[in-house]
């Protein structure tokens, strides 16, 4: 530190002096409080999903650290770093951990996998595409999984399979990967009630779609693009061309890889 003295002051008056000064620090602990979530609201299919969410009613179930605590659907308002914050729904509640959804599409009109219809080969284009657009998502946390041998069940943020569907099917060549966002699951898309019927999936799960609305959705597509559904991370086990997408119409089928009118929607997992 350094003093400075005043250049009125007279150099008789301050020879041979010796000066002091005191200096008080106040500090205190910063908070541990890492939570990011900054809203949650109840989901409603009737009046909720509408694109403002303030009107919606507020819950505090991310406070209560219990599995299952906020149900499927419950809307998120998450700030994904330090300068963005975004929608998301809820998948499933884990307790510790919450697996979201994000409320629309994160990547547009994107193939599963360019090159050829091949779904033997992994997701190789989508997933890459939600990779990089989410790679500066610093508040959530790394995923870790190899498609086909990755249990997806209840004790790790994911969902068991459903009966119709073999889990061990998706055993495509893609090795394990590690990222800030992955793709639904067909699994996971069966255990919400996702079914190959029209409307047998959740609203939230089919809105901001091109023409979702007609299907039962109260947002369609708001980017003017040709969205009508986006991909899973599962392959079609019947037919090596084909791999599962949730569709506008509000349930899930499964299309060509090189099929370009989807994208994909951040699914993410997240501390409470």
């Amino acid at each position: 530190l350094r003093l400075w003295i005043k250049e009125e002051a007279e150099n008789s008056s301050i020879m041979n002096k010796i000066f002091a000064a005191k200096l008080r620090i106040e500090a205190e602990q910063a908070s541990e409080d890492t939570n990011n979530i900054k809203v949650a609201y109840t989901y409603n299919s009737s009046s909720c999903i509408t694109g403002e969410e303030e009107t919606c009613v507020e819950t505090s179930c991310y406070e209560n650290k219990t599995s299952g605590s906020c149900p499927a659907g419950t809307i998120i308002k998450y700030a994904v770093n330090d300068s963005t914050t975004k929608y998301f729904h809820v998948l499933h509640d884990d307790g510790a951990t919450m697996t979201l959804q994000q409320r629309e599409n994160t990547v547009y009109n994107t193939t599963w996998y360019s090159s050829s219809d091949d779904s033997t080969k992994g997701p190789l284009t989508i997933l890459p595409a939600l990779e990089s657009a989410t790679s500066g998502w610093t508040n959530v946390n790394n995923q870790t999984y190899t498609m086909g041998t990755t249990n997806f069940n209840n004790t790790n943020a994911y969902t068991g399979c459903g009966a119709s569907l073999n889990c061990t099917t998706n055993t495509y060549t893609l090795g394990q990967r590690t990222g800030k966002a992955r793709m639904i699951t067909m699994q996971e898309a069966l255990s919400l009630g996702c079914t190959t019927s029209d409307q047998s999936c959740p609203n939230f799960m089919n809105n901001y779609l091109s023409d979702s609305t007609s299907y039962g959705g109260t947002v369609n597509d708001t980017t003017g693009g040709t969205n009508y559904g986006y991909w899973t991370m599962s392959a079609y086990s019947s037919n090596t061309s084909y791999a599962w997408r949730v569709r506008s119409n509000g349930y899930v089928d499964y299309s060509s890889t090189t099929y370009s009118s989807s994208g994909a929607r951040a699914v993410v997992v997240v501390n409470k």
